[in-house]
């Protein structure tokens, strides 16, 4: 749980600046609580208000599906450290899986790899039980004092948004990892920045990152099995 606390408070700032950004957007506070538990990742949060605001549905499923697309991709990772734990105790708490979640999970069970399937779910479980609430309580509180909170915070959190993602991937990724990164990086941020203004480095990030981890889960389980 102790590791659990930076994300936490970090998760409380950044969800903080986006329950004033939703009520900026004419979100009600529960609509704006709602987004965070269905989504459980800020920076999508922030981008799919604009197309929840004009009622542009197709537009809001097109995000939802793309940004869910990571339970695939993590999930995929995680789940075998859990074992042969039964699906009932597993999946509900993959449903608050997210960049800041799956990097302590996923590096947590690679460093204590003999450690028990049910001390790495625990583990994980206890990083969703600190920041879930932390997340939707800073939702309601930058919906509430939207008033008083500085207009610069929003463009200060695309800077430290991509920085703090890439730095918790880099916990659970081997050697070579930040050299392909930096190499897709490079070819994708921009055309990505031109799809998704102000938020082109976080999504390359965040999704190479998580592609990274994968390959080499599956190349090492390869390795053990040989």
């Amino acid at each position: 749980m102790r590791d659990a606390v930076p994300v936490a408070i970090t998760f409380l700032l950044i969800f903080t600046a986006y329950g004033a950004v939703a009520r900026q957007t004419g979100l009600d506070a529960a609509e704006t609580v709602a987004v965070t538990l269905a989504i459980f990742a800020a920076p999508a949060q922030f981008v799919i208000l604009e197309p929840l605001k004009q009622h542009a549905w197709i537009t809001v499923a097109g995000i939802a599906l793309v940004v869910n697309f990571r339970f695939l991709l993590m999930g995929a990772a995680l789940v075998p450290h859990y074992g042969s734990l039964p699906h009932r105790r597993v999946l509900p708490p993959l449903l608050f899986l997210s960049a800041s979640t799956f990097a302590l999970g996923y590096t947590w069970a690679n460093q204590h790899a003999t450690r028990s399937a049910a001390e790495k779910l625990r583990y994980y479980v206890g990083v969703v039980t600190l920041s879930v609430p932390l997340a939707a309580g800073g939702s309601v509180a930058g919906f509430l004092a939207d008033d008083i909170l500085p207009a610069e915070l929003s463009a200060l959190l695309l800077l430290v948004m991509p920085v703090y993602f890439t730095t918790l991937l880099a916990k659970a990724a081997r050697r070579r990892a930040p050299f392909i990164a930096g190499l897709i990086g490079f070819v994708l941020v921009d055309p990505a920045d031109q799809l998704v203004p102000g938020f082109g480095l976080m999504i390359v990030a965040v999704t190479t990152g998580l592609v990274i981890v994968l390959v080499e889960e599956i190349g090492a389980r390869r390795g053990r099995a040989a």
